[in-house]
């Protein structure tokens, strides 16, 4: 009777870990299919961009030996420095505690590893073995 219970234990424990597997694999293939978010898609390009009109005004300060695109210079770069200061906030924003990227992993997390705590010492000894 003891032999049947510990068997029973060690089918359930490794049930779990097979679940426990194929969950890790469903979540791992979607890294594949996910898509690349707005905002950094944003962001990726307003850097070119003003990139693109960097270049573009020190080759015509450049050429006609004019200091008037001096200013776009200025003002570029300044726009890069708070396109990503605002960008680096948003990412803090959504990966720390209370962000919803970070708050989503963690109750995924949990949801797939529930079963393991909610087994109590004894069967966790018999499971084992």
């Amino acid at each position: 009777m003891d032999f049947n219970r510990k068997k029973a234990f060690a089918e359930q424990h490794a049930q779990r870990v097979l679940e426990r597997q194929q969950l890790s694999e469903i979540w791992h293939s979607n890294d594949k299919e996910r898509k690349l978010p707005t905002h950094k898609l944003i962001t990726a390009y307003l850097f070119i961009l003003l990139n693109v009109i960097l270049i573009y005004a020190m080759i015509a300060m450049w050429n006609f030996a004019d200091l008037t695109h001096l200013g776009v210079i200025i003002t570029d770069i300044v726009a890069q420095i708070l396109t990503f200061f605002i960008y680096s906030r948003h990412s803090t924003a959504q990966n720390t505690v209370g962000g919803i990227v970070y708050d989503t992993a963690m109750f995924e997390m949990k949801s797939m590893f529930h079963r393991d705590d909610e087994m109590t010492e004894e069967e966790k000894e018999n499971a084992v073995g």
